[in-house]
This record gives structure tokens, sequence and C-alpha cells, in this order.
């Protein structure tokens, strides 16, 4: 298996955007809540990546791997950008 292939089993971008969105996407919505209303918050956007993670595979776009790496790379900027203070 190539590390990059050009037939569409890169890394996937559909993960790495669903990932990059929940850390901004939490803290945005989840800013005044409740513990609870946090949690429900933080567990609906982990199931959102997830389905979007399993259904690249599952439709045969991706290995199992490019989609983890796309997800950790998402999910580390994500995490870097939510933590930059506003200019």
């Amino acid at each position: 298996m190539r590390l990059f292939a050009l037939d569409g089993r890169g890394v996937s971008g559909h993960a790495s955007a669903t990932a990059l969105l929940f850390w901004p996407v939490r803290d945005v919505l989840a800013r005044s809540a409740t513990p609870r209303a946090r949690l429900l918050v933080t567990a609906v956007l982990i199931a959102w990546a997830v389905v979007v993670c399993w259904s690249r595979v599952w439709l045969g776009m991706h290995f199992v791997w490019n989609v983890m790496l796309g997800a950790a790379i998402g999910l580390y900027t994500g995490f870097v950008a939510a933590r930059v203070p506003p200019s």
C-alpha cells in the first residue's frame, strides 16, 4: 500500500474537516452551558465525526488509517486554533 495514492486513498479531507470543527463548535455552542449540556454537545459532535469517518471507509473512499490520520490532523489543528487568544 502506498502512503499517498492518487486514486482517492490519500488522507481523508472529510475526516479532517469534521474533526477540525469539533473544538471551535463545541466552545461556541457550550460556552455558557451547564456541564450536562456541554457533555451532550460533545457527545453529538463526536458521534457526527465518527459517522463521517466511518462513511469514508464504508464507501471505499479511504482506508482506516487514512481516516484516522485525517481525523488526528483535524483534531490537532482545531485544538490549536481554538486556543489562540483573540486579538
